[in-house]
């Protein structure tokens, strides 16, 4: 791992503490808002700020090359969106969030298989790391009612198919990086994620009336402003980091402390309950974290 630039590890970390905020964000809009109009509407608002940062750093490049992974990253992303966004409205974050820990895995399996980024053996034991504090963290969640009851919350499954889909979105991303795809990736990669949406709900006939639910979103222009930018600046970070870090080590890193935020968050934006073992969890969703990005 000696040749992971020390940028590379900064933007990782950057990324993954913003799309710890963005959960907190997410779900507080979908608080107040039905979550379809987020998943729709929140890749549209995104796609134009991120356009104004490419404009801004470099010239259009996207090869043609580079369209198929970006559509097939698209696809997933939609996928693992809708079903993150479903999971979040009907569980707790602090229960389906450590279901996350899985994509991690999958992902440096990939990544191992298909772009040839063999792990160290501090990444391995970084990872297990955070993948055992993780499993603990749902174990112990105080919601958690044995297998039978964690199995029977609606917000798993969803929370599962989120896990599959996005292991595989950065082993897709980098396929078009290495195909010569440039910053307009970012942009025009959310706007996919967008216009499947749309055309989703166009098909089902439910785009008039979440349209029509969007119009809640005027009774908290700011909070809806911020979290669009804020997933902006987020998709931006993550786009480079990935160019920088192998895809294992990037999405281990995420969820890790992804899941340590969602706990803190969960208590102090939403009153979910932290108990000792929890603490402990994270502990060991750290260490594992600063495993992976320390030893290098």
């Amino acid at each position: 791992m000696s040749s992971i630039s020390t940028l590379g590890i900064i933007l990782t970390l950057i990324a993954s503490f913003g799309w710890g905020a963005m959960d907190v964000g997410q779900k507080a809009v979908m608080r107040r808002v039905d979550p379809m109009v987020v998943v729709v509407l929140l890749p549209l608002a995104e796609a134009p700020l991120l356009a104004i940062y490419a404009a801004l750093a470099g010239p259009f490049v996207l090869p043609p090359m580079a369209c198929l992974p970006m559509l097939g990253s698209a696809t997933l992303n939609a996928v693992g969106l809708f079903c993150f966004m479903q999971a979040l409205h009907r569980s707790p974050m602090s229960l389906t969030i450590p279901l996350l820990s899985l994509t991690p895995v999958m992902t440096t399996l990939l990544g191992w298989a298909f772009r040839h980024q063999v792990p160290g053996v501090p990444q391995v034991i970084g990872a297990i790391l955070v993948v055992g504090g993780a499993l603990v963290l749902g174990a112990k969640s105080p919601q958690w009612h044995g297998f039978r009851g964690f199995l029977r919350e609606p917000g798993v499954p969803l929370m599962l198919g989120a896990s599959v889909a996005w292991s595989c979105t950065a082993i897709m991303d980098q396929t078009a990086f290495a195909y010569g795809a440039g910053v307009w990736y970012a942009p025009a990669l959310t706007l996919c994620v967008g216009l499947i949406f749309s055309f989703f709900f166009v098909v089902s006939g439910k785009l008039l009336p979440t349209l029509q639910k969007a119009r809640a979103l005027a009774g908290f222009p700011g909070l809806a402003l911020t979290v669009a930018v804020m997933g902006a600046a987020v998709i931006a970070v993550q786009i480079e980091s990935l160019r920088l870090v192998p895809a294992g080590l990037n999405e281990t890193v995420r969820r890790g402390l992804g899941m340590a935020c969602a706990i803190v968050s969960g208590r102090l934006f939403f009153k979910e309950t932290i108990t000792q073992r929890m603490v402990v969890a994270v502990v060991i969703l750290t260490l594992g974290v600063a495993l992976v990005v320390g030893l290098r």
